[in-house]
C-alpha cells in the first residue's frame, strides 16, 4: 500500500540541525525527544490546554509555555475522554496492535516520528484516525509512525481531537459563563485537528521538516475531516496536500435542529433542564457524560434519514458553523481548495458493519425486507441494480455488503473525483485496495468474518507497516 507515498516523497537531501541530545526549543518550551531505533519519536506533545474544567465545550485554548524540559517519550492519552478499560471496535479488529495505553478527557497530544536521514526539507504526513467521531485514538499502536516515517523519509504526526459531545455537541452560539459572552458550540474536534495543524506548521523545522510540505490525512471519519478542512477556509493556509481513506461521504452531517435535539438527549440524562446551561454540562463527570452521550443518540432517530445511526455524533454544518453546506455540495459547487488530492477505498468497506448486523447467514426475503425498510423509495431501483442470489439457501450478506459499500464509499468517491478533476485539479489520484490482508490469525475474534475480506481499515496496517507487516514490508533498520 505505498501508492500513497507519491504525495509524500521528494528528492532533494539537505542535513538537519536536530542535535544529539534530541532536545528542540519549540513555541511552548524544550522538548526531549527519543532514539525509537527506525525513527526519532517525539511523544506525547501537547497542543492545546487540557479540555477539562471550564475548558470543556471550548475551542482548545494555546498551551501555556513552560520552563523546563518536556520528555516526549511516552505517548499521549489514547480517547478523548474518561473510561476505563476501553478498547474501541475501529481498533480492536487487529490482534497485539490496538491496546491503548492510557485514556482520558485530558488528551490532546499529539505523536511525531522524524527520520534519521537529517534533512532539513522532510514533507510531513498528518494523520486523523476514524471512529465514526466516537472511538479511536492516535495513540493506538496501529498508527505507530516510526516505520513509516523511516520507509517515505517523511515526518509522520498523528493527533488526538475530541469525541462523541466533548467535541461535536451542537447548539449554535450558547452564552458562556466561563468567558462572558457568547460562544459557538460546534465543531470543537474541528477546531482541535486545526490547532494540532498549528503547531506542526509553526514548529516542524526544528525537526527538518519544510512548513510548505504538510499533507493531512485520514481515514474513515479521519478522512471526513480531511474532506472539511479542504473546504474551509480557516484551514487553507496550514496545509499542502490531503489524503483520504475511506470517506464515507453518503454520511450526512449535523443540522442545528438536529444538533440541538442530540443535546437535549443528553442534558434531559445529565440532569441539566436546560440544554444551553454549559456550567451545568461541566459540572457532571466525564464518565456520566460519556454514557448520556451513547444513550441519547436514539433521540436523533429519523426513519427518513437512516443513514444517521451510522454517525449519531459528526460535524456540523449550516449557520454558527464555517460549513455552509455539505461536504459534497461544497465540492460539487467548486469551491474546495485545489491542493493535489488522494482519494480512495477497499473493496468491501461495508462488509464489518453488515456481518455485525447480521451474525448468520442472510436469506433472500430477509435481505429484500431489510432493503424496502432502510430505504423505502428507493427500494425497486436498488432491488434491481442489486438482485439477491436466487441460488438455494445463498448467503445475501455479500450483496448488501456490496450495496452498503457503492452507495456509503465508492459511488459518491467517484463522484468527487469526478467532480474535482472537471474543476482542473492538476494532481488529483483516486484508488481502491483489492487485496485482502493474507494475516487471518490477526484479526480478533470478534472480526473473524474479515478473514479473506477487504474489510474497511483493511489498508491501515499496510499503510503504516503495523503488526506482522513490519517484518515483511520493512527494509533494515538505518541506524545513526
Amino acid at each position: 500500500m505505498s501508492i500513497f507515498l507519491l504525495l509524500l516523497l521528494t528528492s532533494s537531501e539537505v542535513f538537519s540541525q536536530l542535535g544529539s541530545d534530541l532536545i528542540i526549543d519549540s513555541t511552548i518550551g524544550k522538548i526531549r525527544g527519543v532514539d525509537q531505533d527506525y525513527a526519532y519519536g517525539f511523544l506525547g506533545i501537547p497542543f492545546a490546554q487540557p479540555p477539562v474544567g471550564d475548558l470543556r465545550l471550548r475551542e482548545p485554548q494555546p498551551v501555556i509555555p513552560w520552563e523546563d524540559i518536556f520528555e516526549a517519550n511516552e505517548k499521549s492519552p489514547g480517547v478523548c475522554r474518561s473510561v476505563t478499560n476501553h478498547q474501541t471496535a475501529a481498533h480492536s479488529r487487529y490482534k497485539h496492535i490496538s491496546v491503548y495505553s492510557k485514556v482520558d478527557e485530558d488528551c490532546l497530544y499529539l505523536n511525531l516520528w522524524v527520520p534519521k536521514t537529517g534533512r532539513t526539507d522532510y514533507p510531513t504526513m498528518i494523520f486523523m484516525h476514524g471512529g465514526r467521531f466516537r472511538d479511536g485514538s492516535g495513540s493506538a499502536l496501529l498508527y505507530d509512525g516510526r516505520i513509516l516515517a523511516q520507509d517515505a523519509d517523511a515526518i509522520i504526526i498523528t493527533i488526538n481531537y475530541r469525541t462523541e459531545a466533548f467535541g461535536w455537541l451542537f447548539l449554535g452560539d450558547v452564552h458562556d459563563p466561563a468567558t462572558g459572552k457568547k460562544e459557538s458550540i460546534a465543531n470543537h474536534g474541528l477546531r482541535d485537528q486545526k490547532m494540532a495543524f498549528k503547531w506542526t506548521k509553526d514548529n516542524i523545522a526544528l525537526v527538518g521538516g519544510d512548513p510548505n510540505k504538510i499533507t493531512i490525512s485520514g481515514q474513515s471519519a479521519g478522512a471526513q475531516s480531511v474532506g472539511v478542512h479542504l473546504v474551509s477556509e480557516e484551514s487553507r493556509d496550514l496545509f499542502d496536500q490531503a489524503l483520504m481513506f475511506s470517506n464515507p461521504y453518503s454520511l450526512p452531517f449535523k443540522l442545528l435542529d438536529d444538533g440541538v435535539a442530540l443535546g437535549k438527549g443528553v442534558a434531559n440524562l445529565i440532569g441539566c433542564p436546560d440544554v444551553f446551561d454549559l456550567d451545568c454540562w461541566r459540572a457532571v463527570s466525564a464518565e456520566d457524560l460519556l454514557a448520556a452521550s451513547r444513550q441519547a443518540t436514539s433521540a436523533i432517530y429519523n426513519p427518513n434519514e437512516i443513514l444517521q445511526i451510522f454517525e449519531p455524533w459528526s460535524p456540523a454544518v449550516g449557520p454558527y458553523t464555517e460549513l455552509p453546506e455539505e461536504v459534497m455540495i461544497v465540492n460539487q459547487q467548486g469551491a474546495a481548495q485545489k491542493k493535489p488530492t488522494m482519494l480512495g477505498t477497499v473493496r468491501e468497506e461495508g462488509w464489518p458493519y453488515i456481518t455485525g448486523i447480521f451474525r448468520n447467514e442472510l436469506g433472500n426475503l430477509q435481505y429484500r425486507l431489510f432493503l424496502k425498510a432502510i430505504i423505502p423509495p428507493y427500494y425497486r431501483e436498488l432491488i434491481n441494480l442489486y438482485p439477491a442470489d436466487n441460488t438455494r439457501d445463498a448467503d445475501q450478506r455479500n450483496i448488501l455488503s456490496d450495496t452498503c459499500t457503492d452507495f456509503i464509499f465508492y459511488c459518491p468517491s467517484i463522484n468527487i473525483s469526478l467532480s474535482m478533476s472537471d474543476q482542473g485539479y492538476d494532481n488529483f489520484y483516486f484508488y481502491v485496495l483489492n487485496s485482502a490482508w493474507s494475516f487471518e490469525e490477526e484479526w480478533t475474534e470478534k472480526y473473524k468474518d474479515c478473514w479473506g475480506h477487504v474489510c474497511h481499515g483493511g489498508d491501515l496496517p499496510y499503510i503504516f507497516r503495523s503488526g506482522p507487516l513490519a517484518t515483511y514490508l520493512t527494509p533494515p533498520v538505518k541506524r545513526k
